[in-house]
């Protein structure tokens, strides 16, 4: 067998599975006839920190919402903005509470803690302080079925061309938590949309790693997983996220340089798994391209062909259910850098610790 069909065969046999399996992720639907949670069980929590320039996109989706749960808190995290003053005017109509860290205590999971322990309902949910719901969000949330976690999706948007390839990435990453969810189990959590039980959170999580100031959604996942908890995810569009993606290269690499470091410190051997056996066969791949343009350029050319309708035919269905059509016309792009891309960063996280709200990771 030549080497241009060894490689073949090993890309469709992989991604073959791989999206198959995300696919069945992505059209499971909910059924309102199962739907057990109800707003009047669910506690509202977002920890905010000098979000005085991002907090409007929520408030006023809070606003335009036709229902909402029991109870909203929203924790400060020591802003030194106007945050708190814009939370108070904007819900002042509403029932919320607004805490405050105590000194001593600071960063978006001691935030988290504290909401949980004033919670009095079956449920919390997580949010970040620049999500954009639809306008039926709260509502359509009581289609989901009694568990202990709900992975909910999130979704990236931008203009600018940084902003589309961060994009890009995260629907990549929503591909990996859907195929995986349906093959083993979930491997990534975002704490910017996610539902859990108060009473497994107070009885499982651990605080082992507080001293690291991101990941508060992937050791939450962890210690549920680890609990042998029910863990689900959905990929329904009604319950989607909204979060403005990166707008530069360093707020990119910043960004997924912290996702690399709580996935790491989490010690989940899946997504390393994932990521190695997609790297090896991006390496493959350029191999092989450069070997067949070296002897026969036509053949060379089919290959790359082949790889880039196959890779976006793949992820079409993704990308559209997010309405990415933009996004995924750069997929072919996206692709082919993806192996120096993550050779980059994951030098780049070996060398470089970038600070979160203003303050060092760990």
């Amino acid at each position: 067998m030549s080497i241009e069909w060894i490689y073949i065969t090993l890309h469709v046999t992989f991604y073959g599975v791989f999206f198959t399996f995300a696919l069945v992720g992505l059209y499971r639907k909910l059924n309102p006839d199962l739907g057990t949670v109800r707003l009047e069980d669910v506690t509202l929590i977002v920890p905010f920190r000098d979000e005085e320039n991002t907090l409007p996109t929520l408030l006023n989706s809070l606003l335009q919402q036709e229902k909402l749960p029991t109870k909203l808190l929203f924790i400060d995290d020591h802003s030194s903005d106007g945050s708190k003053s814009l939370v108070r005017n904007q819900l002042n109509h509403l029932d919320f509470e607004l805490l405050q860290l105590s000194d001593d205590l600071f960063g978006k999971k001691n935030a988290i803690q504290l909401g949980v322990n004033r919670t009095t309902t079956k449920y919390c949910l997580t949010l970040d302080a620049d999500v954009h719901l639809a306008k039926n969000y709260f509502s359509d949330l009581e289609l989901l079925e009694d568990t202990d976690m709900w992975i909910l999706p999130v979704r990236m948007y931008g203009r600018s061309l940084i902003a589309k390839f961060a994009s890009i990435d995260n629907t990549l990453s929503n591909i990996l938590n859907r195929s995986s969810s349906v093959l083993f189990r979930p491997v990534l959590a975002s704490g910017a949309n996610l539902l859990f039980k108060t009473k497994s959170y107070r009885e499982l999580s651990k605080s082992d790693h507080f001293n690291i100031l991101s990941g508060d959604d992937m050791f939450l996942l962890r210690d549920f997983r680890q609990a042998g908890c029910d863990i689900r995810i959905t990929a329904d569009p009604r319950l989607i996220a909204s979060t403005e993606a990166p707008n530069s290269i360093k707020a990119w690499f910043n960004q997924r340089i912290r996702w690399i470091s709580k996935t790491s410190n989490v010690r989940d051997i899946l997504p390393l798994v994932y990521a190695v056996i997609n790297f090896s066969l991006g390496v493959f791949f350029y191999y092989t391209f450069l070997y067949l343009i070296s002897i026969d350029f036509q053949s060379g050319m089919y290959l790359l062909l082949f790889k880039l309708f196959y890779d976006t035919l793949s992820m079409s269905p993704h990308f559209l259910s997010e309405n990415n059509q933009k996004e995924l016309i750069l997929t072919p792009i996206y692709n082919l850098l993806l192996p120096i891309y993550s050779l980059i960063l994951v030098t780049f996280s070996a060398m470089y610790k970038p600070k979160w709200k203003g303050r060092s990771l760990k």
